[in-house]
């Protein structure tokens, strides 16, 4: 007769002449077996008249085989194994099966695990169908409460959604738990920051003091500022791509954003940057490469921050240094189309947002009129 399997309940239980089966009434399929020498085991029902033993009754609680059983009704729901091992964790998942994958298909693979391990570092040992919406909006929120670009949580959150996919591909997990997690709504302008002339003083400064341990960091600054390099061509610039006589250096389709190779044009600053840069780094096909391996460089975040600290710089990221670059251009009178080339911007849209002039430049030309009235 079918109970609720409680402590008490299974303990009361006696043997018999044959086997006794009693079901639960709270989860349909999980039932008590109580054999003739008196051994007691729970079980499951899957489907049509296979049983699934789930564990000793001396040794597990009610409650605990019925989570168990629960997950074993799960699997056969969406098409698992049942019986099969446990729902791997995102490290374990990731390490075991879908790194060599991702190195595979995807043009930078290696950099792509990185940054997933750096992001959902707080996820890595939760259970692939374990990790919720409530979770991600969470991180979100952290994520956008320390100023990183509402654009960059959604590229971060796709390659989440990516690796869950996999796993239901693969049949590691029935369906993708943030499969409902909608992209956050990204202002197509996007945002636009530069540094006033005192913050750039400031800044320059404080790069002049950078811990011996990031002696990489003072000259990608100063090439970013006045290149508008990505972070991540500078990353993967190599010296074979830079021209010193010419002063041009080749952001290669495999390190650019939009995969198309481009041709910048150095000034003299970033040119004499590179040469003393040279003549210093250790020697590494990178141009701001490892300086304890020789090998690419990941990142630079608690530097960057140390730096900015110390110069006062306050809600400027490092990908800003680009909008300071494109704005500086702008500002000194540059048509937009050069702008979009120098850049490397595939859409005049991006291009757009830099047809602005600052507080001084606005205050300086109105100021003209007043001038030009005086001297007529």
């Amino acid at each position: 007769m079918p109970s609720k399997l409680s402590y008490q309940f299974v303990r009361s239980q006696r043997a018999g002449d044959k086997d006794i089966v009693v079901r639960d009434t709270e989860l349909k399929g999980f039932m008590l077996r109580v054999r003739p020498n008196g051994k007691k085991t729970f079980a499951v029902e899957i489907g049509r008249n296979r049983r699934i033993t789930i564990g000793d009754a001396n040794l597990l609680t009610p409650q605990e085989a019925r989570d168990r059983a629960s997950e074993e009704l799960r699997k056969f729901k969406y098409g698992l194994r049942p019986g099969n091992s446990k729902v791997p964790t995102l490290r374990g998942f990731v390490d075991k099966r879908y790194a060599e994958v991702a190195r595979f298909e995807q043009k930078e693979g290696d950099a792509n695990l990185k940054r997933l391990f750096y992001c959902f570092e707080s996820f890595l040992d939760t259970r692939l169908d374990r990790i919720s919406i409530a979770d991600i909006q969470a991180w979100r929120a952290q994520r956008l409460s320390k100023g990183i670009a509402k654009s960059t949580v959604n590229r971060d959150t796709t390659s989440l959604k990516s690796v869950l996919n996999k796993a239901v591909e693969w049949k590691m997990i029935g369906e993708n738990p943030i499969s409902g997690v909608k992209p956050l709504r990204v202002d197509k302008q996007g945002r636009v920051r530069y540094l006033s002339t005192d913050e750039e003083t400031r800044l320059r400064e404080a790069l002049g003091h950078v811990d011996c341990r990031a002696p990489y960091l003072q000259p990608m600054v100063l090439v970013a500022m006045n290149s508008g390099l990505r972070r991540g061509e500078l990353l993967n610039l190599k010296w074979g791509d830079v021209d010193l006589d010419r002063k041009t250096i080749v952001v290669r389709g495999s390190g650019a954003k939009n995969s198309q190779t481009r041709y910048v044009n150095a000034n003299e600053e970033v040119i004499q940057v590179l040469r003393n840069w040279r003549g210093n780094a250790k020697k590494n096909n990178y141009v701001f490469g490892n300086p304890n391996n020789g090998g690419q460089l990941g990142h630079f975040k608690r530097s960057w921050a140390t730096v900015k600290e110390k110069a006062e710089v306050e809600d400027f990221r490092f990908h800003d240094l680009r909008h300071h670059f494109c704005s500086k251009l702008a500002m000194a009178g540059v048509d937009l189309n050069t702008i979009r080339e120098l850049a490397g911007h595939s859409d005049f849209q991006m291009t757009l947002r830099y047809a602005h002039l600052s507080a001084d430049h606005k205050q300086a030309a109105v100021e003209q009129l007043v001038e030009g009235r005086s001297s007529q």
